[in-house]
């Protein structure tokens, strides 16, 4: 379960997808923060559910006027906690998360050098060499075109965890953003390949969190990937609840134009029955898949696969902006 700290982001990244949700807070004439208050709810509701981790994310949490109170609040309250942050943080930040005992990782939503400006290039740059190995990158390909070469210098330079999250950016279904096409996951597929040998002389490893589909790879380019980085592509959505600071529930960020908008995390009394609500909600539609063939998939009836991302999936339907709210109590 992620947690959104606030909507405000110090960054415009084309591909994103939580456009959508925040929106739909900003809509409702709702808070850009999440309060103390919440804070303590969301607390309890992680303990009740037998969580021992808050992922804090955003937006851009490290912009949270009150960042270090709410990360001190967790702390003491004996949770451990992930950030999920573009990196250009405040003045002190990096400094203050480095030195948390209870910080578990910071995943650093990183594009490639040619998006930033020098100010901005330098700020990432700075807290990264700060964070250290405590700062897991993690690259989104939105674009056939896209280079990750340049994550191995940065990762030796400012001695990095030696691991990559990378991932296919997945698409919005009202507001549009830049996303990798289902046409495309082959092209990229063996792209990575390639892009592969060279994070094995540097002894990194990949990982997925989401997005890809198990008939782009051929089985020798699985095998080739897992040889060469331990990659296993994630081609069965398992997307964390992503929880608005006003405490609405998502299915998923790509999923928030579907959602009951009056939803809150308190209407449910643990995570186990928040996931389960979702999840019964979606597994026709997962079913449905991203073409007709999904339906004889061989992989999908051995668990490989789930059909691909839900949001290309309802985009596969004439009228998908109009219909109503998928995720109703």
């Amino acid at each position: 379960m992620n947690v959104g700290l606030t909507n405000r982001c110090n960054f415009n990244c084309p591909f994103c997808f939580a456009r959508d949700a925040m929106s739909i807070s900003r809509a409702m004439k709702q808070d850009n923060e999440i309060s103390m208050d919440s804070i303590n709810k969301v607390i309890r509701f992680l303990k009740k559910s037998g969580q021992d981790t808050f992922n804090m994310i955003g937006g851009e949490p490290t912009l949270h006027s009150r960042f270090r109170d709410i990360y001190e609040k967790i702390e003491n309250e004996g949770l451990a906690v992930s950030v999920f942050s573009n990196g250009l943080m405040r003045e002190g930040i990096a400094e203050f998360l480095r030195e948390r005992k209870g910080l578990r990782c910071v995943l650093i939503n990183i594009l490639e050098p040619r998006h930033y400006t020098k100010e901005l290039w330098g700020t990432l740059n700075r807290a990264l060499s700060v964070l250290k190995d405590k700062a897991v990158l993690s690259f989104r390909i939105y674009e056939t075109a896209f280079r990750i070469d340049f994550l191995i210098p940065l990762i030796d330079r400012y001695g990095l965890c030696r691991a990559v999250n990378l991932a296919p950016a997945c698409p919005s279904l009202k507001r549009k953003n830049v996303f990798l096409q289902i046409e495309d996951h082959k092209r990229v597929s063996a792209k990575l390949l390639r892009y592969s040998y060279r994070f094995r002389q540097h002894r990194i490893k990949w990982y997925s969190d989401n997005g890809f589909i198990y008939c782009a790879f051929t089985r020798e380019q699985l095998k080739g990937l897992y040889a060469n980085t331990g990659f296993i592509p994630a081609c069965v959505c398992r997307a964390p609840v992503e929880v608005a600071p006003n405490l609405t529930v998502f299915r998923c960020f790509g999923m928030a134009e579907k959602s009951d908008r009056d939803m809150k995390l308190t209407d449910f009394s643990d995570l186990a029955s928040l996931e389960w609500f979702f999840d019964k909600k979606t597994f026709v539609l997962k079913r449905a898949g991203l073409k007709d063939e999904c339906l004889y998939c061989g992989d999908m009836e051995k668990g490989n696969c789930d059909g691909g991302c839900a949001v290309h999936i309802i985009r596969r339907f004439p009228g998908y902006k109009t219909a109503s709210a998928l995720y109703k109590q």
